[in-house]
């Protein structure tokens, strides 16, 4: 139902305050160095601050929040509020906008008002949608839920039902997304996404209105089908070998463990490797899928100074285990603007443009890269063993242990 009252009214108090604290600011020595060059520009901090203790009208700001069309739903015991934004046209279909984290519904507000109402833009009223604008819960006027033993994170559940979305689509397809096979591919993910609607999407925002549920699943289409469209342009000869790879597990289909360090400092690895790609030559391309945007500490020139040690190790499971030569190993970035893979790859490899030119290297670096690797992982699996690094995944992040999936430390 409409929201009848304010969402938001800060007491004067809590503003005073605010007000006086900024002005009380202990400012540090000014560093040697000017503008931007070592961290934020110190004169544009000061205007920053000087503006919100004298000049920002935090009342006329509110009374825009106000006015705006909020909505509460009850879900499961829990408040969770949205904006709802009528459309101009009376036949139109309603569209959800789901804001990032971290963030709120404010950044959607002008987009909404645009889609809701096009003729004020001079679009035509007979394109206009119903806006559905809601806020995730722990952010803008929808409290946290509770968290249980039984929860997942929703990221989580984000990244996993990807990753089985692409698998699953890939084993149909049986080969690689090309310019050829790029139409079946989008048939076979139409399809996979309309049964997740009538399953395991129900997992995706529990306790969430149905809103956010079909919002994020919409999402998940959006980016997957993005991918396959520069997978087919992108890539090269190169075909799916295996998917979801499992290492050191004691089940039928798992390969041995990675067996890393000698005699009392030996180190048993285990994992799933998300892709290996072969190409006509024995070749092996190692790919790590990720449900989120790139990430700087993915190029290989980053491992060591970022603790990057994944995609190294799934390079020695093809190498010693497969009998494979892997050639290349990245990082793929399901999401994001940039959809190029980072990580490391032989020069003069036939790759395509996928792949980033810096992250060339001779033969050679690329066996230094692993070795470095594989000694950083026995140093740290050492550490663990003697206390002197503890797994922490009740404090991990805001919602207990953030990748369930491959910490072992639960």
């Amino acid at each position: 139902m409409p929201n009848q009252q304010p969402v938001i009214a800060v007491p004067e108090s809590d503003l005073s305050h605010l007000r006086a604290r900024l002005r009380d600011t202990r400012w540090p020595t000014r560093w040697p160095l000017t503008g931007w060059a070592a961290g934020t520009d110190a004169d544009e901090l000061h205007r920053l601050v000087n503006y919100w203790a004298t000049s920002f009208d935090w009342r006329a700001a509110e009374r825009t929040i106000n006015e705006l069309p909020s909505h509460f739903a009850d879900i499961d015991g829990i408040p969770v509020h949205y904006l709802r934004f009528e459309a101009e046209n009376a036949d139109a279909l309603p569209i959800i906008l789901t804001h990032g984290w971290p963030s709120s519904f404010l950044e959607l507000v002008a987009l909404a008002d645009r889609l809701s109402n096009p003729s004020k833009y001079g679009g035509s009223k007979e394109d206009a949608f119903v806006v559905i604008v809601p806020s995730l819960p722990g952010f803008g006027f929808s409290p946290q839920r509770g968290w249980g033993s039984d929860r997942t994170p929703t990221h989580e559940l984000w990244h996993r039902l990807m990753h089985d979305v692409l698998e699953r689509l890939l084993s149909e397809l049986g080969g690689s997304v090309t310019p050829a096979t790029l139409d079946a591919a989008r048939a076979i993910l139409d399809r996979l996404i309309a049964e997740l609607a009538q399953g395991d999407a129900a997992r995706l925002a529990v306790g969430e209105p149905d809103v956010v549920r079909a919002g994020a699943l919409r999402a998940i289409e959006a980016d997957l089908r993005r991918y396959l469209e520069h997978e087919a342009a992108t890539g090269r000869a190169w075909r799916p070998f295996g998917l979801e790879l499992r290492f050191g597990f004691d089940d039928e289909g798992s390969l041995p463990p990675l067996v890393l360090g000698e005699g009392d400092d030996e180190v048993r690895v285990r994992g799933v490797i998300d892709r290996v790609d072969v190409d006509d030559h024995g070749h092996a391309l190692v790919r790590d899928y990720k449900s989120g945007n790139a990430r700087p500490g993915w190029p290989a020139a980053r491992w060591r100074e970022e603790r990057q040690l994944q995609v190294a190790l799934y390079m020695l499971v093809v190498r010693r285990l497969m009998g494979l030569d892997a050639v290349a190993g990245v990082y793929q970035p399901l999401r994001g603007d940039d959809l190029r893979a980072r990580g490391v790859f032989v020069s003069d490899t036939p790759l395509g443009p996928g792949m980033h030119d810096r992250d060339a290297r001779s033969s050679e670096e690329v066996d230094a890269e692993l070795a470095d690797a594989a000694e950083r992982a026995v140093g740290l699996a050492l550490r663990l063993r003697s206390g002197e690094l503890t797994p922490c995944p009740s404090t991990c992040s805001r919602d207990g242990c953030a990748y369930p999936c491959i910490c072992r430390s639960q």
